[in-house]
């Protein structure tokens, strides 16, 4: 019943089945529903990856009924679960959905600013009346990991009253980062001079940051 949308699967059978389409047949379209395929086109896996901090998770939801009656007063919730917090993206309580078809679904879209690192989940649940009017409840989880792009490694050296200080900043991604800033904060009472090859050294004092 409860399904999210964003990554393609894995490749399964070639069978062609609606929404389960061949590439061949993905120009094939009996009915305009069939551009969207989302029984088996777009359908986020229960894990999937790793996602950086600093990035915007964003995830396209579908509640879709599959069975064969109306789904009625539907609530929908789904929020980001982390080693600390939860996080509430979506909470239709006060305004359930009154009534989802048989073959029928509701979309939304959900967005979480990723400031923490480690394990998260995506917690989707949907309460609903059934056919018969039994209450029922359907949760499902979609778990991601969050890295750091980044990395620094420095090395120090003393020469004298003059300490040199070498920084290395390591790009984890598997894609280019683009650097606007990059700015070197001393400690108080210390000041830093930028070596640089063709220009003239620039003095950074903390006193004036």
């Amino acid at each position: 019943f409860l399904q999210g949308l964003l990554h393609p699967p894995d490749s399964g059978a070639a069978t062609t089945v609606p929404g389960d389409f061949t590439f061949c047949d993905r120009f094939l379209l009996h009915d305009t529903a069939d551009a969207l395929a989302p029984p088996g086109l777009l359908v986020l896996p229960q894990a999937f990856g790793a996602i950086y901090l600093g990035e915007t998770f964003c995830s396209y939801i579908s509640i879709n009924n599959s069975s064969g009656l109306e789904a009625r007063e539907v609530i929908i919730k789904a929020e980001i679960q982390t080693e600390r917090q939860r996080i509430l993206l979506l909470d239709t309580s006060k305004s359930p959905v009154e009534s989802i078809r048989s073959g029928g679904r509701y979309d939304f879209i959900v967005e979480h600013d990723v400031k923490e690192l480690g394990a998260h989940t995506l917690v989707c649940t949907a309460l609903y009346n059934d056919g018969d009017a039994e209450r029922k409840y359907l949760p499902q989880f979609f778990k991601f990991t969050v890295s750091n792009p980044l990395s620094v490694r420095t090395k120090v050296r003393t020469i004298k009253d003059t300490t040199y200080l070498e920084a290395c900043i390591e790009n984890h991604t598997k894609s280019n980062l683009y650097m606007d800033q990059v700015d070197f904060e001393p400690a108080q009472q210390w000041s830093a001079t930028i070596l640089e090859a063709d220009e003239h050294p620039s003095v950074v004092k903390s006193t004036i940051r």
